[in-house]
């Protein structure tokens, strides 16, 4: 067995494999192209890396120069047949970067407008390989073009995916892609409306501008020129010039004209049309009217309104519709007059005549029958256009009769029962007016008396009412004879007719007979005496004035029985009580004898059976009144000597009368008496009563 001592160096220190830098792609990049550190060299060093990537390749090192000092039998992948050290080298290629150099553009790149959008194509050189997709991009300016549609130049950029071999690549400036304008004149197609109705506004027609089809935008697509008056009425030459994607120029005319006037083209509406003549009045102007829809003016393009004005001669007259187009010259044929005078006025009343306006107007024609009124006009120049009248109760100034309800004058009558001014307006056909009033006419019914005969009751304090049938009329005095009552004091008289005469005049006239006398103002107006005019009958009124009845009666409990004692009987004042008159009082005296009443001249003294009348005499206001008392004057009892002696033994004090046993007869018969004396005064009384 041999043992081998070496002392070389192991040779594993020495042998490094390879690292090389990373390479970067290009066309025809070979290994040759990678450095490797000294010693070492490539295997194939024509070999093509024709890819990015990494990949291995042999590499060798040459040992000879090294085996003396170093022992290479355990270094890896040593080969002592060739004295080499073979191994495997990792190598990465990294991709390449692409160049504005490496791309062309293929293919046309200037186009016309045709408004479609346009392209180019873009290739890669074709020694290069690995590129990704490119994308081709158009710009103008820094704006981004999607679709280059519109003449112009575009800037062509790319960007190039990443590929296998290179890296990708953004905004690569490749060239220009350019669109021409399509050049358009005559061909092109503008339509418009081509006449304007003058306005007086400058008129700038809207242009339809088509290429084909296609309608042009303004302004992009082209621009309209006018010419410097575009107001005026003629023709007007506009010109269009094309612009952005098309080119040229053409020309169009279009024309101002005049609105056609109406038919009928104004109206005088204010002012008085006589023939050819329009008549107005003083101060005022006449009115021009245009038709419906349309405004006047005296001047083109003027001052335009709905009624036009003028209070001379006016030539012509322009004409606007609501849209504000405007007529040329209308000329006006009618002659325009002024009317200074107002016309003439006059009402007749029988033989009255008024022909000028009243300020001071009194009632002064009374009539009983329906009278005709009569109203006559006339005008000298623009004739009467309406005569009218108007009728009232009361004088009306002349604003108040502005107010006034007027009827047309066809004929006028005033009936009875009515009280009137009558007013007369006439006015001409350019409105001046003339206004004149009659007195104040009343035509009545005579008043009726319904109640002819009144009476009154002294004292009694009731007035007393007499009905008048006024017939519209009222009280203007009442007579008693020839003296005049006082209203609203001795009398007073409703709407209705009823005459109250009052209790206190009444009272202050003696029982007796008068007759009232009723005078009356005609539908209330004083009556005025003139020729022609008719009176009102006065009425009359029988009055009955009467005194009212007195009381006297003789008190409750008074009597006047008594036995004769040589004395007459006294009656007084105050046995009785009373009412009503103020006279005295008296008594006289009757004495029944055999049944019958005979008067006494003096009151009674002697006995027997009497009646008393007391009669209270009448005054200014009352009757007399009376009331009769029977009474009796017994006979006087005999004197007795001893007035204690007992009438057999009865206990009657007095002197002996007689037989005493029809006392008690006596007394019954005496109270019956007096029962039929008061039954037969009062019977009496009751019939003396009756026969007042």
């Amino acid at each position: 067995m041999r043992t081998n001592v070496t002392t070389k160096k192991d040779g594993e220190s020495l042998i490094v494999t390879p690292a090389p830098s990373p390479a970067t792609y290009t066309e025809g990049l070979k290994l040759s192209g990678i450095i490797l550190p000294a010693g070492w060299i490539w295997g194939n060093g024509d070999t093509v890396l024709s890819s990015a990537g990494e990949a291995s390749y042999k590499a060798f090192f040459d040992t000879t120069a090294y085996e003396n000092e170093y022992d290479f039998e355990g270094v890896t992948g040593y080969d002592s047949r060739t004295h080499e050290v073979i191994r495997d080298v990792a190598v990465a290629v990294n991709k390449g970067t692409l160049t504005e150099a490496a791309f062309q553009l293929t293919g046309n790149s200037e186009f016309t407008y045709d408004g479609s959008p346009k392209g180019v194509s873009v290739s890669l050189s074709p020694e290069k390989v690995g590129a990704g997709v490119i994308s081709v991009k158009y710009y103008q300016g820094n704006a981004e073009v999607k679709k280059p549609t519109d003449a112009g130049s575009y800037t062509v950029k790319i960007d190039v995916a990443e590929g296998a071999n290179y890296n990708n690549a953004a905004s690569l400036e490749i060239g220009t892609l350019r669109i021409l304008p399509k050049a358009l004149s005559n061909d092109a197609g503008i339509t418009f409306v081509g006449t304007h109705i003058y306005d007086g506004q400058e008129w700038k027609p809207a242009l339809t501008v088509a290429d084909g089809e296609k309608t042009l935008t303004i302004r992009k697509d082209y621009e309209v020129s006018y010419p410097a008056d575009m107001t005026g009425v003629g023709d007007k030459v506009i010109t269009v010039t094309f612009k952005g994607n098309y080119a040229g120029a053409k020309e169009v005319t279009g024309a101002v004209k005049y609105l056609d006037a109406p038919a009928a083209p104004y109206e005088f509406t204010k002012g008085y049309i006589q023939g050819d003549i329009v008549w107005i009045k003083e101060g005022n102007k006449a009115e021009i009217t245009p038709p419906a829809g349309y405004s006047i003016s005296s001047e083109l393009n003027g001052a335009y309104s709905d009624v036009l004005e003028t209070d001379s001669q006016i030539a012509s007259v322009y004409l606007k519709n609501n849209q504000g187009q405007m007529t040329g010259a209308i000329s006006v044929s009618e002659e325009i007059k002024t009317d200074a005078e107002a016309p003439a006025a006059t009402i007749k009343i029988e033989n009255n005549e008024f022909k000028e306006f009243l300020n001071t107007i009194t009632f002064g024609l009374f009539f009983k029958e329906t009278k005709e009124i009569e109203i006559e006009s006339a005008d000298n120049e623009s004739g009467v256009k309406t005569t009218e009248y108007c009728i009232s109760e009361k004088a009306m100034t002349k604003e108040e009769l502005e107010q006034a309800e007027w009827e047309v004058y066809t004929g006028l009558s005033l009936n009875p029962d009515r009280k009137a001014i009558v007013y007369a307006r006439v006015t001409d056909n350019v409105g001046n007016v003339t206004i004149v009033n009659s007195d104040g006419i009343v035509v009545y019914t005579d008043s009726e008396q319904k109640t002819e005969e009144i009476t009154y009751t002294k004292t009694t304090k009731e007035n007393v009412g007499a009905k008048v049938i006024l017939n519209g009329n009222t009280v203007s005095s009442i007579r008693n004879g020839e003296k005049e009552l006082i209203k609203e004091t001795d009398y007073t008289v409703s709407e209705n007719g009823t005459i109250t005469f009052s209790y206190e005049y009444l009272d202050s006239l003696k029982a007796g007979e008068y007759v009232f006398t009723v005078s009356y103002h005609p539908m209330g107006e004083e009556y005025v005496e003139k020729e022609g005019n008719k009176a009102p009958a006065a009425t009359e009124i029988k009055l009955s004035v009467n005194k009212a009845d007195s009381l006297v009666k003789f008190k409750d409990g008074v009597t006047f029985d008594k036995a004769y004692d040589t004395k007459a009987v006294v009656i007084t004042e105050e046995d009785v009580e009373k009412s009503g008159s103020t006279g005295n009082v008296r008594f006289t005296f009757e004495k029944k004898v055999n049944d019958e009443w005979q008067p006494m001249k003096e009151a009674p003294v002697a006995a027997g059976a009497y009646r008393v009348t007391a009669v209270l005499e009448e005054d200014d206001n009352y009757n007399f009144a009376e009331a009769t008392l029977e009474f009796k004057i017994a006979k006087a009892a005999p004197a007795k000597a001893d007035a204690n002696i007992s009438n057999n033994g009865k206990g009657i004090s007095g002197a002996e009368t007689g037989n005493n046993t029809n006392i008690s007869l006596y007394i019954s018969l005496f109270a019956m008496s007096g029962f039929f004396i008061a039954s037969l005064a009062v019977l009496r009384k009751k019939k003396a009563l009756e026969n007042k």
